[in-house]
């Protein structure tokens, strides 16, 4: 990838100076400094300098502008390290190089440890924040480059802080501000569209936002003469009504730019969408793919794409397929934007049986999104899928302990069920048959429907795990009634691995078997 001179992608990463000489050896700040330059130039997104070319510049004072012309660098990192008693804090600030202008910063604390893995641990978490930083910087000048209308791009800008506010709301669990505040956003994309009508980029953050944000949960339709048909609707076909507004969105920024990869992106992920909220043909699947990969044909660093094919062939059942695309798509997240990509990696690695990379995946969420229940419950998941003694069991429940005692706003409300079952599994895993089959009981007798509608594969699963073969078989033809589109995950899950063969199931998951849902 050739980066230009003076792009904000390419980087300089000055040494960090010591404040605290006596206290911290000048090798533990350079090896920070040093670590840090690997991670960020392991980036193919960017073009960082080596620490040879940065080293002229370890012992002396030097002007921003002065490293801007020896380096042709756009974005300069500096830093500072000093220890207080057994604290090492790490001070880190951002530069544009061409005006010298501080873009953040950010302090860093960790105890003073055993020097190499605290020197580890410290790049990585600078790494993880100067990505994010300068993935904002770098989306805001590209928009701001791309219209000359300065009330659209205040617009955009106003849109952009009601999407971020929205989603805090919806992690803190605020389901009806959330909801308001991707209304409004919406609401001043489609005004900024208006304002600059050259200018796709509100149109595709309008099918985002429809896809992403209100799909899930807008108490009203894209469009007002429909309000009396929504709230008749169930949630499903609601959501679907946002998903066929995502693809019109779509549809409509590729009439004015038919090659843009974040259109093309766009209206597969609504495809995709399409397929999992109802019954839509494999056809529809086969479109998805097309547009991704198209996207990802156009931009290779487009980590949404990768994920939603990784996504993709999740559904189809081509679990390694899905493993390799996650990865790339963790590779091209050049910025860290996506919680997304590393909950889908995840995910892939499981149903592929990579265990020791979905342990990876795992332990890097919830690293750098300890409060994401994307991540929260990873560990238990891991453990239900590879635990074989007792002591597993132990572990689960502790777990399963930990992980409500910390969810404070009730984000994992919906799986409720499914921890407790996942626990079974690991009692039944571990040859502790009957106390599975009392969690069993217990969980079907005390979930909520919300719980009920997340628990469906694990109970179907644990009861493969307990030899009860007929009503796994029975469990899944209920899940397939609510999610026909499940069938090819199901006939290749490893799960249900022992269930081939059973002519029973082999039915089940045979295209024909699935009745047709009504049309929405």
């Amino acid at each position: 990838l050739a980066i230009p001179e003076g792009d904000p992608r390419r980087i300089a990463v000055l040494y960090f100076d010591v404040l605290t000489p006596d206290e911290v050896p000048r090798p533990i700040a350079d090896g920070i400094t040093e670590d840090l330059i690997d991670r960020l130039g392991s980036v193919r997104t960017f073009h960082v300098i080596s620490p040879n070319g940065v080293r002229p510049f370890r012992d002396r004072a030097a002007s921003t502008d002065s490293v801007r012309q020896a380096l042709k660098v756009g974005t300069i990192v500096g830093g500072s390290v000093a220890r207080s008693r057994d604290l090492l804090r790490v001070n880190v600030r951002l530069v544009d190089a061409a005006s010298g202008r501080q873009l953040a910063s950010r302090a860093l604390e960790e105890r003073w440890t055993e020097l190499f893995s605290l020197q580890d641990k410290l790049a990585d978490q600078v790494q993880f924040w100067l990505r994010q930083r300068l993935g904002d910087e770098i989306a805001l000048r590209t928009q701001r480059a791309a219209t000359k209308s300065v009330p659209a791009w205040e617009a955009v800008q106003m849109a952009s802080e009601d999407t971020r506010r929205a989603v805090e709301a919806a992690m803190a669990g605020a389901g009806a501000p959330s909801a308001e505040l991707f209304l409004r956003a919406d609401s001043s994309y489609l005004r900024a569209g208006a304002l600059d009508r050259d200018w796709i980029h509100p149109t595709i953050k309008r099918g985002q936002l429809a896809l992403f944000g209100l799909a899930p949960q807008s108490p009203v339709p894209p469009r007002p003469s429909d309000s009396l048909a929504y709230r008749a609707m169930t949630p499903q076909q609601r959501s679907v009504i946002w998903i066929r507004q995502a693809l019109e969105l779509s549809d409509e920024a590729l009439r004015r730019s038919p090659r843009d990869p974040l259109a093309l992106e766009l209206r597969g992920e609504a495809q995709l969408a399409l397929v999992t909220a109802s019954a839509a043909p494999d056809s529809v699947a086969a479109l998805a793919d097309r547009d991704l990969r198209a996207a990802v044909d156009a931009r290779p660093e487009l980590a949404s794409a990768w994920s939603a094919l990784a996504e993709l062939s999740m559904q189809r059942g081509m679990f390694a397929d899905a493993a390799d695309a996650a990865r790339r798509a963790f590779e091209a997240d050049a910025f860290f934007e996506l919680r997304r990509v590393l909950s889908v990696a995840f995910t892939a690695a499981l149903h592929a049986e990579l265990f020791d990379d979905a342990r990876t995946w795992c332990n890097l969420g919830l690293s750098h999104y300890p409060g994401d229940p994307r991540f929260i419950e990873c560990r238990l998941q891991l453990l239900g899928w590879t635990a074989r003694s007792a002591g597993d069991a132990t572990r689960a429940w502790q777990m399963v302990t930990k992980i409500e005692a910390a969810d404070t706003h009730d984000m994992l409300a919906a799986t409720w069920g499914y921890r407790r079952l996942m626990a079974a599994a690991v009692l039944a895993r571990s040859g502790l048959t009957d106390s599975a089959g009392a969690v069993r009981r217990r969980v079907q007798a005390q979930e909520s429907d919300l719980s009920r509608q997340s628990s469906a594969l694990p109970d179907s699963y644990l009861l493969v795990l307990l030899g009860q073969r007929v009503e796994a078989v029975a469990r899944l033809h209920q899940l397939l009634n609510v999610a026909p589109t499940s069938r090819r995950l199901l006939a290749r899950h490893p799960w249900f691995r022992p269930l081939l063969g059973d002519p029973s199931f082999e039915a089940l998951v045979q295209p024909e078997s699935i009745p047709p849902r009504p049309q929405l």
